[in-house]
């Protein structure tokens, strides 16, 4: 399943911060986020971009 999910969303406990990125980098990010079900929750993923 696609879903779109702000990054922000996601990094909003930790101490990473999206600064260094430009908007259409994270907008393509954003777009390959995938929902998986694990052990009944749902999960984000993203395959690695290097």
């Amino acid at each position: 399943m696609t879903c779109t999910l702000e990054l922000q969303t996601l990094l909003k406990d930790s101490a990473y911060k999206l600064t260094q990125f430009s908007d259409v980098q994270i907008q393509a990010l954003e777009n390959s986020i995938i929902i998986k079900q694990v052990r009944d929750k749902a999960t984000p993923y993203i395959v690695c971009l290097v």
